[in-house]
């Protein structure tokens, strides 16, 4: 037999990154007898430990194990070979032979048992002698025989089939798993910047770690790839980045084409799911053997881990390249039904996040609205975040902004997006390296949400930047719908000519690109421009594409052609076929259930009644328009309505609605009320910080006392969004229909300082402290009257049901003992009146509130003794006895009685 040098000659990957981290974990366990190094392959296994080795310069018997290598003899040999490589001995008579194995491996234990220097004896690619029983008997004994001074080191894509917890239980084991193998940032930041000396940006390194989560391989592949591209050919390059096609190969030809037709079938469809329940697979397949294929990928580290929460995962590049596969291999009713059968297990789960993304995937846009009103009904405002967070494009991979923002940001409905608002804006100011499409990304979000919330302004300036961040990176799909809305946008600004010139451009792309979204709605734009010119001939032809091409869309965007075709039966004076297209476009849109496009249906079949001269069914359809438009498009409907009113035709006015009076009820149980309607407020990061602001009203506080006090745990990223989040729902409660947080009465900003201003609340406590502030020569008669109101006033203690919320607790007590004086001076006046009945009746009050006033039970006592009431006197001395001695251990004196 042959020894091969290569197999026991450490190798070098030169250049490679000391990994200080990992370096570090490897020494300080060399005193235990198996440090184990488990991953799939491309996790830097051999690199590190070859590294770390000659970097140490420890001896080191290297072994790089093959297939061959699983017959005892052989694997004694090259073990026996390595051993005289270190001792600097001749390697002539290193065979072992098959019949001498058991004589052989007692003369290397007895060798190894004795040895009297630091040795490593690493096993790499132990994978290949996994599956022999009698290889595993062979390693088992060295460990457990050899020296305190030899460590094993074995790198393996599968945890060896050894005494492992045997050997952990005597503290003999280390492990590094993948997730310990894996680069961090500041590894990639110095593998690409400092090793290779490439420069890249935080937000790409950021972006690196994020897309290959770690692995190595995988990064090594992306360095080859960008190593000679300029910065901005980076820039477009992250921005389409859908993979590595050299990673993609490997992944094809080492690793799928090895596994069984069985398990690939498997890879391939649960590549659909972001996260892999056994439950929702099994359905899925129709299968119920999920679970022993994610143990068996597992075992294998076929790409797949466990979070701590127990859920299998695939690593996001194996993910997507098996999606791939599944499109290639499939057409896309098939796609599409796998998504819709996802979709209708997520919903019988009561998953309906997971089923929205999945219909929406299928394009099943009316379940997906249907299982949108559920998630409105049972959830808060501020959880649909996760919506716009780009978590959907995590669920479902089909999904991207490009062709769901039209139909998400239609949705929700204005007080959801009044909730998420103020958080979104902070999560974008606080963006700093990050690439500027993911901040173009959320721009765009904003700019939708404010559109459709009727902020014009703030809506126009979110899509322009989201425009000049996106333009380099040739995202057309992005660019597309944002030169389409900012036409939007212009249009409702009645700046036509400013419309025209961004829609056009967005149809250059749309078309371009084959971009059908945009298509469709920059043609509608462009139709309504010509519909206000009232150039009916350039906007019929436009209006008929659009109807054609939104077939091709979401089901739920007809509702725009539709409405456009009202509008041209309109002007036209053809009322009879307005009203029928109005009605099919009125029952299509309610199908949804999205509020913005019944409103619109509504708006042009008010108009449309107007014109007619219906001014009955003009009012009752503009009012229904009314409660479902927002602020601006109500400005928009008012235009529309000053045009009708030019012609001398009946007019019906939209009212404006005044402020309803907030009520705070605190002394007691606290209660909220709004126009004479209870609000409950469920977000209880909300309540205490409203709890905080009522207590500290009409002051000035800095936002870091409030973080401080009503936030005290977390980072600061998640106190700072908590904040926002529990202020913007605030915010919404207590002023229903509030367009902007700018613009509350009640919660004012200025800078980082915030103010709760109280001069517009009906606030019991405020009125309280009024009544019992002490005003120097009020007449006896207007102070017993004050005292009589702060009585009713006084339900209870300031915020009782919170006893242990400590900014509560000065304010409560204050009120407190102005209220308990005030009880102590109602009884004295009733007492000197000689209303004995009534001066009872207020100490009795006094005492059954705090029962260890003892200044109050001795006046009492002697009160009662003054009047001859001792039987009385004698009960209350007993009550202020037990309380004051038993309960608190204090001695007080007897009364003779």
């Amino acid at each position: 037999m042959n020894i091969i040098e290569s197999k026991l000659t450490i190798p070098d990957f030169s250049p490679y990154l000391v990994r200080d981290r990992l370096f570090s974990l490897l020494e300080k366990n060399l005193e235990r007898s198996l440090i184990c190094l488990t991953g799939d392959g491309g996790y830097g296994k051999t690199t590190l430990v070859s590294s770390f080795v000659k970097i140490k310069e420890i001896p080191t018997v290297w072994y790089q194990v093959g297939h061959t290598d699983r017959y005892p003899h052989v694997f004694l040999s090259y073990l026996r070979a390595g051993l005289s490589k270190v001792m600097g001995s001749e390697q002539k008579d290193t065979y072992v032979h098959p019949e001498l194995v058991e004589e052989e491996l007692q003369q290397l234990l007895s060798l190894l048992s004795t040895w009297p220097t630091r040795l490593l004896i690493v096993l790499d690619d132990y994978q290949w002698l996994d599956q022999s029983e009698e290889i595993q008997e062979i390693i088992t004994k060295l460990l457990f025989q050899s020296a305190r001074t030899i460590t094993y080191i074995i790198t393996s894509r599968v945890r060896p089939a050894l005494p492992l917890v045997k050997l952990k239980l005597q503290q003999n084991l280390a492990e590094l798993k993948a997730s310990d193998l894996s680069f961090s940032n500041e590894e990639t930041t110095l593998f690409f910047n400092r090793l290779h000396q490439l420069h890249l940006q935080e937000h790409e390194i950021q972006f690196i770690v994020n897309r290959t989560e770690g692995w190595i391989a995988s990064i090594q592949l992306i360095h080859d790839l960008i190593k000679e591209m300029t910065h901005s050919e980076r820039y477009r390059f992250w921005a389409h980045f859908k993979g590595i096609p050299d990673l993609y190969d490997y992944l094809g030809s080492e690793v799928l084409a090895s596994q069984p037709k069985e398990i690939q079938n498997f890879l391939y469809k649960t590549s659909l799911l972001a996260e892999l329940h056994v439950d929702i697979v099994n359905l899925f397949l129709d299968e119920d053997y999920t679970k022993r294929m994610l143990d068996h990928l597992l075992d294998h580290h076929l790409f797949i881990y466990r979070t701590e929460e127990g859920t299998y995962k695939y690593h996001q590049l194996f993910r997507m390249f098996l999606y791939e596969k599944l499109i290639k291999q499939s057409d896309r009713q098939e796609i599409d039904a796998y998504h819709l059968k996802l979709a209708h297990i997520y919903e019988e789960k009561y998953q309906f996040f997971h089923a929205f993304a999945h219909y929406i995937s299928g394009k099943d846009y009316l379940r997906g609205a249907n299982v949108l009103r559920q998630m409105l009904d049972r959830y808060h405002p501020d959880q649909f975040m996760v919506l716009i967070d780009g978590w959907l494009e995590t669920i479902a991979p089909d999904l991207s902004l490009d062709n769901t923002s039209l139909f998400l940001f239609r949705c929700l409905p204005a007080t959801v997006l009044d909730e998420i608002v103020e958080p979104l804006e902070a999560r974008v100011t606080s963006f700093k390296q990050v690439h500027p499409l993911t901040i173009a990304h959320f721009q765009h979000r904003l700019a939708n949400i404010q559109f459709y919330r009727g902020d014009l302004v703030q809506s126009k300036r979110y899509f322009l930047e989201s425009l000049d961040a996106c333009l380099p990176t040739n995202n057309y799909g992005l660019i597309a719908f944002n030169l389409s809305m900012l036409g939007q946008v212009y249009r409702f600004m009645n700046d036509l000519d400013k419309a025209i010139y961004y829609i056009k451009q967005s149809l250059s792309y749309s078309e371009q690109h084959r971009i059908s979204y945009s298509q469709m709605h920059s043609l509608w734009n462009l139709s309504e421009i010509y519909l206000a010119k009232n150039d009916l001939n350039k906007a019929e032809p436009l209006i008929h594409q659009t109807l054609e091409i939104s077939r091709h869309c979401d089901e739920a965007s007809k509702v725009f052609p539709y409405s456009s075709m009202v509008k041209l039966l309109r002007l036209r004076g053809e009322y009879t076929q307005a009203f029928e297209w109005g009605k099919d476009a009125l029952s299509h849109a309610s199908r949804f259930d999205i509020e913005p496009d019944i409103g619109w249906i509504y708006m042009e079949l008010g108009l449309t009644y107007l014109s007619a001269g219906d001014a009955e069914e003009a009012h009752f359809h503009l009012g229904k328009a009314e409660e479902k438009l927002t602020r601006q498009l109500n400005l928009y409907l008012k235009s529309e309505m000053e045009k009708l009113r030019s012609r001398n035709l009946p007019s019906v006015e939209v009212v404006e609605k005044q402020p309803r009076k907030l009520k705070l009820r605190t002394l007691g149980i606290f209660e909220i009320e709004y126009g004479g309607e209870v609000i409950k407020l469920l977000r209880k990061s909300s309540l205490r910080l409203l709890l905080f602001f009522i207590a500290h009203r009409d002051r000035k506080l800095v936002k870091d006392q409030i973080l401080d006090q009503v936030f005290p745990d977390g980072s600061f990223q998640s106190i700072n969004s908590q904040f926002y989040v529990s202020l913007s729902t605030l915010r919404k409660a207590l002023e229903p229909g509030l367009q902007s947080g700018r613009q509350s009465r009640y919660i004012m900003q200025s800078g980082e300082h915030y103010t709760f201003c109280s001069q517009d609340i009906d606030l019991d406590a405020k009125q309280l402290l009024q009544t019992l502030s002490d005003q120097p020569g009020m007449p006896q008669s207007n102070r017993i009257e004050r005292f009589l109101i702060a009585e009713q006033l006084y339900q209870g203690d300031f915020f009782e049901e919170y006893p242990y919320v400590e900014y509560l607790e000065a304010e409560r007590e204050r009120m407190r003992l102005l209220y308990l004086n005030s009880l102590v001076e109602l009884g004295r006046y009733y007492w000197d009146g000689k209303d004995y009945t009534n001066g009872m009746k207020y100490y009795e009050k006094v005492l059954e509130k705090d029962p260890y006033l003892d200044h109050v039970y001795e006046e009492y006592i002697e009160r009662l003794l003054r009047t001859q009431l001792v039987s009385s006197a004698r009960k209350v001395a007993e009550r202020r006895q037990r309380y004051m001695e038993q309960e608190l251990g204090v001695s007080v004196r007897s009364l003779s009685l």
